[in-house]
């Protein structure tokens, strides 16, 4: 599918599934023709088998004084909020939850709190609360163009005590995996995240895909909008979530 996409170093029209093949095959080493039905599963063990860096993530105490931690959750346009179910939460790179839980806004937007005293990894984790309630759906999938339950999505960054922008996407989740963690947000206890496993990972990601970086904190414009109607402002980040969409 052709989306128009001023963004991007291309004519008129930018092919999402071609721009994704080569970026994967970048991040491998290989040719975008190698790349097919398995680019998904490729991605993945790309993203698990990198090296990751090392360095230490630090914590601390103190009185609670709280920074803000927002952004929106992309996995496909966000059509609602499930009636509550659609939650953020803040994770140590040990697994201990930090922070409050936030409920998610009906357009995918999200806001928390973290302690400033704590400087360390982080790790987010968007998810639907309640999988049992099929009726509430939260996305809309590009691939199927129907409305669903939206997917567990991470993101990971180094909290310095300063508000931050974080977007959470499929985009931002493969560099968590790439970074130390599991595709459930918990992390590798034998190689913990650290500071520099996951600020490479999240250049890494950007770069693949000819995005900015810093990558967690740019703008995502979707290929389509909640109604399924085609975006011709999409942008390269869009578009690499429409391709991993496909996978």
């Amino acid at each position: 599918m052709l989306f128009r996409s001023p963004n991007l170093p291309m004519a008129n029209t930018v092919d999402a599934k071609a721009i994704g093949l080569t970026s994967l095959a970048a991040l491998s080493g290989g040719g975008a023709g190698s790349w097919g039905a398995g680019a998904g599963a490729a991605l993945l063990a790309v993203t698990m088998n990198g090296s990751k860096g090392g360095g230490s993530d630090g914590g601390g105490g103190g009185s609670p004084v709280p920074a803000k931690i927002s952004g929106k959750i992309f996995a496909g346009p966000v059509v609602s909020n499930g009636k509550g179910d659609l939650t953020v939460k803040a994770y140590d790179s040990t697994g201990k939850e930090i922070g409050f839980l936030a409920q998610a806004n009906n357009d995918g937007s999200y806001s928390l709190n973290i302690d400033k005293t704590y400087k360390g990894v982080v790790l987010l984790k968007a998810f639907d609360i309640d999988t049992s309630n099929k009726n509430n759906p939260e996305h809309l999938d590009e691939s199927t163009q129907a409305n669903k339950t939206l997917p567990t999505l991470t993101a990971s960054f180094y909290f310095d005590g300063l508000d931050a922008i974080v977007n959470i996407t499929s985009l931002t989740m493969a560099a968590a995996i790439k970074a130390g963690f599991k595709a459930d947000g918990t992390p590798d206890t034998q190689s913990p995240p650290s500071q520099t496993s996951v600020e490479s990972a999240n250049a890494l990601m950007a770069k693949a895909f000819g995005l900015k970086d810093p990558l967690l904190s740019q703008e995502v414009i979707p290929t389509v909008d909640a109604t399924g109607k085609t975006n011709p402002n999409a942008n390269a980040y869009g578009v690499a979530l429409d391709l991993l969409s496909h996978l």
